[in-house]
């Protein structure tokens, strides 16, 4: 096979390939994919399972844990070596699924983002992912697209390319269908298609060269290294936390050693408890949790088809105060249907066979870029839900679209542009020319020189404009998307049509009238969003009218409403002022919503914002969350995104923010918990080797209590359910951490009292216990206290009886199986002997269980009658 396709004609690139314009057969793709392999460019691989592994013996805790039983086992201590091996073998273990399935659920969410494109097979139209593309495949490409493989043009109308990931030129270039010397280098291929590139502009048709590897950008892949997963702001803020509580560890060392060494402690001694209170005091089960409740947050938002395409977008959603929405396909069903057309003096109801409407439907289908795929029961169109909508209202009136196209076909066109709001199309009419134009009202009858009647073609007299300015309205305010239609003969050479040539020339036909409902539950969701403190501003390409009428029925203030030109006379202060009272941007173009985005963040609002276009994609990059429509949008739209919804479904959005809430909260429910835990022991820890000169548990003990026992329970706790009143909270200020200054107060008297009741426990126990009972007592005591705390901190506000004690099962199984582990430990002759315990008699249980049933009643009471006394700064 050649490899220089750019200078053969398209029909000799056809030939050379093996195929036609009607596409490969269903059997020859799948002959070709076997042949040639999977559309994509190998990649670095992932590190392999070992190397996790190994990796988290890096951690400075294990290091420091595996030269205490070094030294153990030196010093003959086998009991104590084997159990600090087995929990390094935990916390190893620990760290290692949980670095395993955050890596299996981020693949698994990449899995979901599945670029697709169109294409023609056996005749006809078929969406394909991009992996499954092979050489000889018929490519239908448009503006956004990102190019899935190497491909030589065969069609191309107004068609521009940014090739700037693979020659780094960000202008983007003009690309022609004309073959060109063999000798032309890669930058000058204006014929050809490359794999990772983007349509900017126009469309094409366009014959697949290469694929993979052997693409152009495929053979560079060597030098392209794989993207690693960049860590969010919250958790690069609990690794510099870690950091922190590490040289707190180191701090608190130095005074326990030189207490010890005051007290005269053995140093062996002195030397493991010193391990075990650095362990004590970090945190070491906080990364993991972390870890996990983001992603698990993640496959439960992916299940609900938002599926998240950056962490930080996990974060940043619970504190959104704005979601600024496109109207079609996202607040609407995005299944248009034509409702009414209008011809001068008639108004006709759809579906319709009148002969009358047959010019108008005929137009509608030819000045059309989508398709009719057909199903099992029903025909599908596929493309712009507008035009779709076109061509199955000529298919309801028996026009056949097929034989409609071979009997005008298309020569030439002028895409569809924002700024433009039409799109025109010429056409052979039997030897003649003609262009045939849809659009926006305002703008087409302002070309049109001429209008149709049921008598024919007469000028056009401001009484025509007046009644079709008046349907137009009244079918707006009906909440109806208007769409003109309109044509001119074009008896000028040129295969590319010129705007100048019939501006002013145009005969207008008529208007197609198309509904497109409000989809049920935006209503409930829209309300939401005003209870949760969240503005939702509608941004729609229709008009005022049309905006209104369905800002009306979805439940949004329909006072002012801003227009693209609107926009365009204010400087950035005036809008910066009013986007802080309108909720409907109506006849806007792609680029202002650029505009929109940085006034609302100028007014301090962390915002939402929606898109599908390669215009979007500024706007989308410059949100604070860019969420692209996975249906509809183009492949430019979703790059520039942090989250991707896959049903394009308004609502979606309103429950990403809920479970990015309820995400943070869970967030900080586990670093409270860890940091209570961790501080409150370190502190009894202290004041009994400064005031007793002993240390109230023996270093296993401690070991096992912060590394097992708290680990075993921290991330079930990121599990906890939702409590269904998130969308009652206020948006979370943007500055506003993940520490605030109520939790800190909370994590130090609950610390404190811990701390207290513990010294005094203890101090208690020694007088009236034999030392190993004392140390027994404490030792359950503190286990315990752990599981009440865990209970305690499922939320800073809510009571147990509103959360519902048993909702989360995990958590109830994890303490379930601490219990059965801490019993062993203390009836298994076996097992108890290397923790220095003895076994406990039932008052001395009694005793162990007092600190945390304290704690647990007087939080209840706290929640009940104060629930906001350590609210102060969480929002």
């Amino acid at each position: 096979m050649s490899h220089l396709f750019y200078d053969m004609t398209p029909d000799a690139a056809l030939a050379s390939l093996k195929t036609s314009l009607n596409g490969l057969s269903t059997d020859e793709a799948a002959g070709r994919l076997s042949k040639y392999g999977r559309n994509e460019i190998p990649r670095k691989r992932e590190a392999p399972w070992w190397k996790i592994l190994f990796d988290q013996f890096k951690n400075p805790l294990i290091l420091i844990l595996l030269g205490a039983a070094i030294i153990e086992c030196f010093s003959a201590g086998v009991l104590n070596e084997i159990v600090i091996f087995v929990v390094v073998l935990m916390m190893t273990g620990l760290g290692f699924f949980e670095e395993l399935r955050a890596r299996n659920a981020m693949n698994s969410l990449a899995s979901l983002i599945t670029p697709k494109s169109k294409l023609c097979r056996s005749g006809r139209t078929a969406v394909v992912s991009h992996s499954e593309i092979v050489p000889g495949d018929i490519l239908f490409l448009d503006a956004g697209d990102k190019i899935p493989a190497d491909a030589r043009l065969v069609e191309a109308s107004h068609l521009m390319v940014s090739e700037a990931a693979l020659t780094g030129e960000s202008v983007s270039v003009g690309k022609e269908v004309r073959e060109l010397p063999a000798d032309t280098v890669l930058a000058d291929r204006g014929n050809m298609l490359y794999m990772g590139t983007v349509i900017t502009a126009g469309r094409a048709v366009a014959v697949v060269t290469a694929t993979g590897g052997s693409t152009e950008i495929g053979k560079i892949a060597g030098s392209i290294a794989a993207q690693r997963q960049e860590k969010t702001p919250l958790q690069k803020g609990i690794d510099h936390l870690s950091v922190f509580t590490t040289k707190a560890a180191g701090i608190a060392v130095l005074f326990v050693f030189g207490a010890g060494l005051l007290h005269q402690m053995p140093l062996k001694q002195l030397f493991m408890f010193s391990v075990a209170v650095a362990v004590s005091i970090i945190p070491e089960g906080l990364p993991f949790a972390v870890t996990a409740v983001l992603s698990i947050g993640m496959r439960i938002m992916a299940r609900h088809n938002a599926i998240v395409r950056k962490l930080s977008a996990v974060e940043t959603l619970g504190a959104t105060t704005v979601i600024c929405s496109d109207k079609t396909g996202t607040m609407t069903l995005n299944k248009v249907t034509v409702k009414k057309i209008y011809l001068p003096g008639n108004i006709y109801s759809m579906p319709s066979r009148d002969p009358a409407l047959g010019e108008i439907l005929r137009i509608g289908v030819l000045c059309n870029d989508a398709h009719l795929v057909p199903g099992k029961d029903s025909v599908t169109a596929v493309g712009d839900p507008t035009e779709g909508a076109l061509l199955l209202a000529a298919r309801a009136s028996d026009i056949d679209k097929n034989a409609v196209q071979d009997e005008y076909p298309r020569i030439g066109e002028i895409p569809f542009h924002s700024q433009n709001k039409w799109m025109a199309t010429l056409h052979d009419n039997k030897g003649s020319r003609v262009i045939y134009i849809k659009g926006a009202l305002e703008k087409i009858i302002d070309m049109s020189s001429h209008v149709k009647t049921t008598a024919g073609v007469a000028p056009i007299t401001p009484k025509d404009k007046e009644n079709f300015m008046r349907v137009h309205d009244e079918m707006a305010a009906d909440a109806m998307r208007v769409i003109a239609i309109g044509y001119a003969d074009y008896p000028f050479s040129d295969v590319k049509p010129e705007e100048a040539h019939f501006n002013g020339r145009l005969v207008l036909c008529g208007l197609f009238g198309m509904i497109d409902p409000p989809r049920q539950d935006v209503i409930k969701a829209v309300a939401d969003c005003k209870k949760a403190g969240i503005r939702v501003v509608m941004i729609t390409g229709d008009n005022v009218i049309t905006a209104k009428a369905i800002g009306r029925e979805i439940g949004l203030e329909t006072g002012e409403v801003l227009t693209s030109k609107d926009l365009a006379s204010m400087d950035a202060d005036t809008l910066k002022r009013k986007v802080k009272d309108v909720s409907i941007f109506a006849r806007i173009d792609p680029l202002d919503k650029l505009k929109i985005v940085t006034a609302l963040q100028a007014n301090d609002h962390v915002v939402a914002m929606t898109g599908d276009g390669v215009n979007d994609a500024p706007a989308l990059e410059k949100a604070d969350i860019g969420v692209a429509m996975g249906m509809a949008s183009t492949d430019v739209a979703k790059e520039a995104s942090n989250m991707i919804l896959s049903d394009d479904d308004f609502s979606t959005i309103v429950f990403a923010v809920e479970e990015g809430r309820a995400i943070f909260n869970r967030l900080r429910n586990v670093t409270a918990f860890m940091l209570t835990m961790c501080l409150g022991e370190l502190m009894y820890l202290l004041l009994t080797i400064f005031a007793l000169g002993q240390a109230p548990l023996e270093p296993i003990q401690i070991l096992w209590l912060n590394i097992v026992a708290g680990s075993l329970i921290v991330i079930p706790l990121g599990f906890e359910p939702k409590t269904g009143r998130e969308l009652s909270w206020p948006p979370r200020r943007k500055k506003t951490n993940l520490l605030y200054e109520g939790m800190l107060m909370r994590i130090f008297v609950v610390s404190s009292f811990s701390a207290v009741v513990m010294f005094l426990m203890y101090e208690w126990c020694i007088r009236h216990m034999t030392l190993d009972e004392a140390r027994t007592v404490i030792f359950s005591a503190d286990a315990v206290f752990q599981w009440f705390l865990v209970f305690v901190f499922r939320s800073d506000r809510e009571t147990v009886t509103k959360l519902g004690l048993f909702r989360n099962k995990w958590l109830i199984a994890a303490v379930g199986l601490g219990f059965v582990l801490h019993f062993c430990i203390n009836y298994f002759r076996e097992v108890h002997e290397w923790f220095h315990v003895v076994p406990m008699h039932p008052y001395q249980w009694a005793l162990a269980f007092t600190p945390g049933l304290i704690l647990f009643a007087a939080t209840i009471l706290r929640k009940f009658f104060f629930p906001n006394v350590f609210s102060r700064g969480k929002w």
